[in-house]
């Protein structure tokens, strides 16, 4: 039986690539999405937050004529995966436009009363 043998440390030469989805570029961004009225949409658009791990901190849907407007605002996320996000809500059938915007500080946004 041959002897075990310890392979040498592998070091590349080239640096790290950056990753996109980590770093201090977090923000709070807005989602603003013109859907078909189908029943099930929320639930899908919901659903690409639940596959990053995230939960949105502000949902808002009206009903404008035979069309949905839909608000999802995200906390401290990076543009790069608030992008993905989007890009995955663009591909869904029932989806007419999707908006990605940062959203306005707390101060500016309207407050409803409960």
């Amino acid at each position: 039986m041959p002897d075990a043998t310890t392979l040498p440390a592998v070091t590349s030469a080239h640096p790290q690539r950056p990753d996109p989805w980590a770093g201090p570029a977090r923000e709070r961004v807005c989602f603003r999405i013109v859907a078909e009225p189908e029943t099930d949409i929320l639930c899908r658009l919901l659903n690409g937050f639940a596959q990053q791990s995230l939960l949105p901190s502000h949902v808002e849907l009206q009903r404008q004529g035979p069309l949905l407007t839909i608000e999802i605002s995200q906390p401290d996320v990076s543009w790069h995966r608030a992008e993905l996000i989007a890009q995955r809500m663009r591909g869904l059938i029932d989806v007419r436009s999707v908006l990605l915007q940062p959203c306005p500080s707390a101060r500016t946004q309207r407050s409803v009363p409960a």
